[in-house]
């Protein structure tokens, strides 16, 4: 839970948390944590659901949506976290993690293979 949320917060450099929070893949990895959770709750996921309304609503009902992630104490950051809990959302780590291109593995078995 943790790790993924830091993940997602010290992406870039000095971006706000409402910038860390507004791309595809966190989008994408969050809706999906959603509806498992919904899932496994037995909850219905809301037919007019929008996750990038649902993280803005978090975020600004936090107080946190304009803040930088350097600039936050402790504190700030389990509020975070507990201000998505309470919505429903979950940080694994393996929904935000950055997954490394095949391409620079076969890097390393090519100039093996060479010589």
């Amino acid at each position: 839970e943790w790790d993924g949320l830091v993940r997602i917060l010290f992406g870039r450099k000095n971006k706000t948390i409402a910038a860390s929070f507004n791309t595809n893949d966190v989008h994408s990895a969050l809706e999906q944590s959603y509806r498992t959770g919904c899932s496994l709750r037995n909850v219905p996921v809301p037919v007019d659901f929008s996750v990038k309304q649902a993280i803005n609503a978090v975020l600004e009902g936090a107080g946190l949506a304009k803040e930088r992630s350097a600039k936050l104490k402790l504190e700030d950051y389990l509020r975070l976290l507990q201000a998505f809990h309470t919505a429903g959302f979950t940080f694994a780590a393996t929904s935000t993690t950055v997954s490394v291109p095949e391409e620079s593995m076969d890097v390393d078995e090519e100039e093996s293979g060479s010589e």
